[in-house]
């Protein structure tokens, strides 16, 4: 049973072991992608900006026509290239959304799952505790129970056992009293021996007393 119970034990270790590093990693690879994701988006910013200047130039150049045909055919060549580069840059980015959004619901499921888990232990405690309380409850109506008898009883019993004592002679012959002179023993003697007692009991409560976080603080 003992082996059974590691083994089962050590399983659960392992699962949530499994857990944590599946958290972290997944919080990783999000992180890793959003980086990525505002890298590109600072690429398509740069493009933008190039395709701007390059209408700056066109608007400002003063060359003719013809002059003009010949030496910036590059430019329309490379407004087109950055419109391509723009849009697969686009396309990257709408791709990576969708793997932020896959690995966050993952992280938000894992972290569903965890609060249930939570839940359902904190309801189980919560079943317990009244369960204990339910016990105590049972307890502690026994033990009334106990003490009531217990004071019913006691009276009874200590008178019994002080008249059988040998301190008193109820059947006295001539010139003998009912109480003994030595009637003194009894008090002096129980007196005593409560004393110790009593005084070896909150030496031994005293001793074993664990002292609260107030007190250690303290």
């Amino acid at each position: 049973m003992s082996n059974t119970g590691q083994i089962s034990a050590t399983s659960t270790l392992r699962k949530e072991n499994y857990s944590v590093d599946l958290w972290i990693k997944l919080s990783q690879l999000r992180i890793g992608l959003e980086s990525w994701k505002m890298q590109l988006q600072k690429m398509i910013t740069s493009i933008d900006e190039f395709e701007q200047r390059i209408l700056c130039v066109q608007s400002c150049d003063q060359r003719p026509e013809k002059e003009d045909d010949k030496n910036d055919t590059w430019k329309p060549t490379c407004k087109r290239a950055g419109q391509r580069i723009k849009k697969r840059l686009l396309e990257i980015v709408c791709d990576y959304d969708e793997k932020i959004r896959e690995c966050t619901m993952v992280i938000d499921g894992m972290t569903l799952a965890t609060h249930l888990s939570w839940n359902q232990i904190g309801y189980q405690n919560a079943q317990a505790n009244l369960r204990i309380a339910s016990d105590t409850k049972n307890d502690s109506s026994q033990m009334k129970s106990i003490a009531l008898l217990t004071m019913v009883f006691l009276p009874a019993t200590f008178v019994s056992s002080l008249f059988s004592m040998t301190f008193f002679n109820w059947y006295p012959q001539n010139g003998q009293g009912i109480l003994s002179p030595y009637v003194w023993i009894y008090p002096v003697v129980t007196i005593c021996i409560t004393l110790v007692v009593v005084g070896i009991w909150y030496i031994f409560t005293k001793k074993c007393r664990v002292p609260s976080k107030d007190e250690s603080i303290v």
